[in-house]
């Protein structure tokens, strides 16, 4: 999905859009409008924010708000249940795998 697309071929791209949108409507084929995305440089993935122009990825904005609130819950807690100890883990897991993928990325 790496995208180096001049202003002329970006205006293409939105034709072509457009022309399957026509197309889609007469024979009722379904297109779901919060699953349609528009020629973008940012696209998340996986559940990872990918941005192709600056060549970064990166956790969405709410991840890391989940993941925030999660440890500011648990940081003076002395016990912690089972169920948000794997939540967190599994947040955190994310996070170490995103940040290890961009340090391969990076050399």
């Amino acid at each position: 999905m790496i995208s180096f697309l001049s202003e002329k071929q970006d205006h293409t791209i939105a034709q072509y859009l457009a022309s399957f949108f026509k197309l889609a409507k007469p024979i009722q084929l379904p297109v779901k409008a919060s699953k349609t995305v528009h020629h973008t440089s940012v696209a998340e993935i996986h559940g990872i924010q990918v941005d192709t122009n600056a060549l970064t990825a990166s956790l969405p904005p709410d991840k890391v708000n989940t993941l925030r609130t999660l440890l500011d819950k648990h940081r003076r807690c002395e016990k912690i249940t089972l169920h948000d100890l794997q939540s967190m883990l599994g947040t955190y897991g994310l996070v170490l795998r995103l940040h290890g993928r961009l340090n391969i990325v990076r050399r």
